[in-house]
């Protein structure tokens, strides 16, 4: 997977440490960042991009058997959002009620401010390992899964970063969710799908989505 990417993007470890496991990519040629996070118990990552200059968010979950509610029946899915603000702190603590943030306008861009006296990070990292992001301070704050090095990232089988990365660019660029599976499929009925997947243009106005 390293030698696919250190020929297509640009892989960062965080600031000033260069021997450090990368956190997180830059597509080349793009103003899109990208990272996985980690859900715990060996499940499968999740794999995040987020272009820093429009704010546009996508989340690749790939999560099976999730817990369901009424607002979430678990599917593996690519999700987008045309707006979103994240931030990264070494705090996993923080309150994610409203009235605790605020977005601050700055000149790297819009970054989230917590509690009037702590600016999150704009990229991830060793000491910046927890993610949280909005679209708006209201509702409410997600407070995402950690941050983990790319090379620790658990796919399903035969799945690599490139793949979730054309997945990616094809949800920004048609600026819609991309259906994948049922929670309860299996890890090789995720993998044919993401794969095959592969093949899906970038620009189309006839498509089909669940």
């Amino acid at each position: 997977m390293f030698k696919w990417l250190k020929r297509f993007g640009r892989l960062c470890c965080g600031p000033k440490n260069k021997e450090a496991p990368a956190y997180f990519y830059y597509d080349i040629g793009t103003s899109f960042k990208c990272w996985f996070t980690d859900p715990g118990n060996n499940k499968f990552s999740s794999f995040y991009y987020y272009d820093t200059e429009t704010t546009e968010f996508c989340r690749i979950r790939l999560e099976l058997n999730r817990r369901t509610n009424s607002h979430d029946d678990g599917r593996t899915s690519v999700f987008y959002r045309n707006n979103r603000i994240v931030g990264f702190s070494s705090r996993d603590d923080l309150d994610i009620s409203p009235r605790a943030w605020h977005i601050q306008n700055t000149s790297s861009g819009s970054r989230l401010f917590y509690k009037n006296h702590l600016i999150l990070e704009t990229e991830p990292g060793p000491n910046a390992q927890n993610v949280y992001d909005c679209s708006d301070t209201s509702p409410f704050i997600h407070a995402g899964n950690p941050v983990i090095p790319l090379e620790d990232a658990v796919l399903p089988p035969g799945v690599m970063m490139e793949h979730l990365l054309h997945l990616a660019r094809v949800s920004t660029s048609w600026k819609r969710d991309l259906y994948l599976t049922d929670k309860d499929a299996t890890p090789n009925q995720l993998a044919y799908k993401i794969l095959a997947a592969v093949n899906i243009p970038l620009n189309t106005s006839n498509v089909s989505n669940a």
